[in-house]
């Protein structure tokens, strides 16, 4: 049998099945949805995919520089453009607020808003806080579109353990709490729970020890505080969620994390990491068996696995690229092959 038959028939069998049974795939898509991931009214997104934005004079040629360098990667990968305000009423302004906080939305209530909020808002990039990088500009923007953090998607128990007890107080919300709505109209957009995401925040955020996690994979060994690029699925989402046109561009290189020394420290590494250590004790594990908990390279975990044998050859085919027919079930169901892992 062809490739694409083979995937069709493979992506067929899912579309039967929701029809055999739409309550259990229309939960995630209805206008009544709980699900918090991204926002899916088209009041609260940009028309067009089009942001109009201001950078604050007050920054000097370095800053303006990374801010559009940050800007410029939505172009690559999405049909999202960033335009210079003129006279439109609503648009962002980079600045730096005056709350001293690095942060995206209106201030208002002190909490995340997402997407277009109407008239001006900010993305508060504080120089002297660090905040200005190119990464920072990324995941801001993110927000600007209307995307919220990857942990705290619905799903995210199934994937990650999230230690409240070593968490800040004032982040247990705003960057840790299951985004719920009494509206809806917002949705995962049918894309798999990603450990690379741009969204994802890294295993030290907001700790009160720091010697200590606040997160931890349930797998014991994915890697995941990207903060050097988009992942595929990012951009799948911004591409999903504009109803960019097909076919996508093409999508963003496989994330990798700096080298680390993966050397065990203890000779029981291995049995402990087998006992699930890596994720019930993390905070030694991660630092002492490094090489038993697969801290080098997420790709050797168990979890980075194909779930279909046809998947290196639709890979090679091609369908992991940029038709959006395939992209979903290819990055759920593919993900070695995909380099969603």
């Amino acid at each position: 049998m062809h490739f694409e038959c083979r995937l069709l028939v493979a992506f067929a069998s899912i579309l039967s099945l929701a029809n055999a049974c739409p309550m259990a795939f229309d939960r995630d898509l209805s206008h009544n949805s709980t699900n918090r991931q991204a926002v899916g009214d088209s009041l609260h997104l940009w028309p067009n995919g089009i942001v109009p934005y201001v950078i604050d004079p007050k920054y000097d040629a370095t800053s303006k520089a990374i801010i559009l360098d940050g800007i410029a990667e939505f172009g690559k990968y999405t049909c999202i453009r960033f335009v210079p305000r003129t006279t439109q009423s609503d648009y962002i302004i980079f600045t730096e607020h005056s709350s001293g906080l690095c942060w995206t939305g209106k201030w208002g209530e002190r909490q995340m808003e997402v997407g277009r909020l109407g008239g001006v808002q900010y993305v508060s990039l504080i120089v002297a806080e660090g905040c200005l990088r190119k990464f920072n500009v990324m995941h801001e923007l993110m927000h600007s579109l209307g995307f919220y953090h990857e942990q705290q998607r619905d799903d995210r128990d199934k994937y990650i353990r999230v230690f409240y007890d070593n968490i800040v107080e004032e982040q247990h919300e705003v960057s840790y709490g299951i985004r719920y709505t009494s509206t809806g109209a917002a949705n995962n957009l049918g894309t798999p729970y990603d450990y690379n995401s741009i969204m994802h925040y890294h295993a030290y955020s907001y700790p009160k020890d720091q010697s200590r996690p606040v997160m931890a994979a349930l797998d014991g060994c994915s890697r995941f505080g990207n903060e050097k690029q988009f992942s595929k699925v990012d951009v799948l989402r911004i591409n999903i969620l504009y109803k960019c046109p097909a076919p996508y561009k093409a999508p963003p290189p496989k994330v990798t994390y700096d080298d680390v020394e993966v050397e065990d420290n203890n000779q029981y590494c291995p049995s402990w990491a087998a006992a699930g250590e890596c994720t019930n004790n993390p905070g030694y594990m991660n630092e002492n068996c490094k090489k038993s908990c697969g801290i080098g390279s997420s790709s050797d975990c168990p979890s980075c696995k194909d779930d279909h044998e046809y998947c290196p050859s639709w890979a090679a085919a091609g369908y992991c690229s940029s038709n959006p027919t395939y992209l979903p079930y290819m990055y759920t169901n593919c993900r070695k092959s995909c380099e969603i892992c």
